[in-house]
């Protein structure tokens, strides 16, 4: 099951698993890329350093992969993570699931995973991408309000171990295949399970804000709502 496109790297316990996986791509003489996994992670965050809270027995992990890509690539790039870990859900036998864009992902209304991608640049091109996820298996005894779910919750015994190299097949497709995959129907896959698809929705751009009701995500990635007969498009490197 292991693919050798990336070296592996497993620990019991970290503060945060794109943290240790950048410091791993400066001290580590390999042009290797790179999978992290870890047991624990204490101190796991979302895009805009939101907080992202786990427990022992999620998932979480990171990837390295050390390419030059377009920084336009990245709505592409991120269409392709969220549709991979959608359809691992799917073979699994998980249904409900629900696509929050950018890189959010709901069963029954509520967040089950999430994406962090970050990136090194030089000379205005991306040459390494850091790719965060994180999976709720374990139950956790969190405020109700909140709208989190795991997959023990739905009676899927999956574990962390299992869920990790299927993601390091699928993401080893990523820098071999970026050009031919068909974006146009993932983008079309994600679009027909948009979360809340039918109201408006209000995306926070710090100082401003974009709203509008959901007509698609397209194929580079880009959010398209309408207002008053208007067509809007948000960037995915707008958000990040």
């Amino acid at each position: 099951m292991v693919n050798r496109y990336f070296d592996y790297y497993f620990y019991r316990s970290l503060e945060n698993t794109n943290d240790k996986i950048k410091d791993l791509s400066v001290s580590v003489s390999t042009k290797s890329n790179l999978a992290l996994f870890s047991l624990e992670q204490i101190k796991g965050r979302g895009r805009q350093n939101r907080t992202w809270v786990s427990k022992k027995g999620d998932l979480t992990c990171s990837f390295l992969i050390k390419q030059k890509f377009s920084l336009s690539d990245l709505g592409k790039i991120n269409l392709f993570i969220v549709s991979s870990i959608v359809g691992i859900l799917r073979k699994l036998g998980i249904r409900n699931i629900e696509f929050k864009w950018p890189n959010d992902i709901f069963i029954k209304k509520k967040k089950v995973a999430g994406v962090l991608i970050e990136t090194n640049v030089y000379k205005g091109k991306i040459n390494k991408l850091f790719i965060g996820i994180g999976i709720n298996i374990v139950k956790k005894n969190l405020d109700k309000n909140l709208k989190i779910i795991s997959l023990s919750e739905i009676d899927k015994n999956i574990d962390s171990i299992t869920l990790f190299f299927l993601l390091g097949k699928k993401l080893s497709d990523l820098s071999m295949l970026i050009n031919k995959i068909d974006y146009e129907y993932i983008s079309k896959s994600l679009s027909k399970v948009f979360l809340n698809k039918n109201s408006i929705i209000t995306i926070n751009l710090g100082r401003n804000s974009l709203s509008g009701k959901f007509k698609k995500i397209d194929s580079a990635g880009q959010l398209v709502v309408t207002d008053n007969n208007k067509i809007l498009k948000l960037n995915y490197g707008e958000i990040i």
